[in-house]
């Protein structure tokens, strides 16, 4: 009887030890909290429960190498427990061993097959790892089967550019700029692949918005003159151009646009200063040359356009047999011009 009374006992004392420490789990006194598991496991050194609440609270104290430590242990002991697979995994992931963690959650997926939300995290964990042929599934799932969220699309958007799919990762990316038009992470990546696709209409926007935010990116405003440019906002390029070039002033990207900016706007003065400081940053370019001397033939300089007409024709590599032969013919008239003078 004694025996049986002592077991009683012993029992009530550790479940009104586990109730106290829950009490300061509730209140974040994880220190406290500590302490009443440890003494827990001593007398009961496989109470799942406790163990749990122990990793839990040890991870919120720092004590990383605890808390895995027991999730290793819980799932030895009981594999099946869902919430120490995540958690570890959880653990894993943000210690930077991203298959260690896909294999908890794909454990977690076995346990919990219609859950979209571990389907996300095991993909996280497989991108982490560049598996991306491994979470493209995992994302297919969760995007049919959950909530939409702007990480999903985010995420997936990536796979997608990882594997090859181009057309998809874009689709993507439009979903997560309608779920979140605001978002400069989204608005950044859409400028880039309608900068690099040559859609210069879509990407103007994009970036307008972009430069509002940070004035101080020199690509965006260098992505921004150009797609002026491309759709014949000359004015609106030359103003880009020209903030490129306050942040930048050696960008010879900046004086290449700014220089066509004015070309098309026929303000060949500005033009041709804006190539001849382009061709001191990146000599030996033959279009350079050839525009440079287009303007000073504007401008009735016909000396400086000569030079600059013979300079393309030393340089010219004949991909153009209109502007090679425009270059020799002026060439011919400048030299007749000037012999007459």
């Amino acid at each position: 009887m004694k025996s049986v009374l002592l077991l009683l006992f012993l029992v009530q004392s550790l479940s009104d030890t586990f109730n106290a420490a829950m009490s300061d789990m509730e209140a974040q006194r994880w220190a406290d909290a500590v302490a009443k598991f440890e003494e827990i496991l001593k007398e009961d050194p496989t109470h799942v429960p406790t163990m749990f609440n122990l990793a839990v609270s040890s991870y919120k104290l720092g004590n990383v190498n605890r808390a895995l430590e027991l999730y290793r242990a819980i799932i030895v002991q009981d594999p099946s427990v869902y919430e120490a697979r995540m958690n570890l995994g959880l653990l894993l992931q943000e210690l930077a061993d991203p298959d260690a963690a896909a294999e908890q959650f794909e454990a977690a997926v076995a346990l919990s097959p219609n859950d979209p939300e571990v389907h996300f995290k095991a993909a996280s964990a497989y991108f982490s790892g560049q598996q991306f042929d491994r979470a493209y599934p995992h994302l297919m799932f969760a995007e049919k089967n959950g909530t939409a969220s702007l990480e999903l699309y985010l995420l997936l958007s990536s796979v997608e550019d990882e594997i090859g799919d181009k057309t998809k990762a874009l689709e993507h990316l439009q979903k997560a700029a309608e779920l979140a038009p605001d978002n400069a992470d989204v608005q950044q990546r859409l400028a880039v692949i309608y900068f690099n696709n040559k859609d210069y209409s879509k990407a103007a926007p994009a970036l307008e918005m972009l430069v509002k935010r940070n004035a101080a990116n020199v690509d965006n405003w260098e992505m921004l003159g150009r797609s002026y440019f491309e759709t014949k906002r000359y004015a609106e390029a030359a103003d880009a151009s020209l903030k490129l070039l306050t942040l930048k002033p050696d960008s010879p990207e900046g004086y290449w646009t700014l220089g066509f900016s004015f070309y098309e706007q026929k303000d060949w003065t500005r033009a041709s200063k804006a190539f001849g400081r382009y061709l001191q940053l990146k000599p030996k370019q033959s279009m350079g040359e050839f525009v440079l001397a287009t303007c000073f033939d504007q401008l009735g300089n016909a000396e400086e356009a000569l030079v600059h007409y013979n300079k393309f024709l030393e340089l010219d590599d004949l991909s153009s047999d209109a502007r090679t032969f425009q270059a020799r013919e002026r060439a011919k008239a400048l030299e007749r011009r000037l012999k007459r003078r």
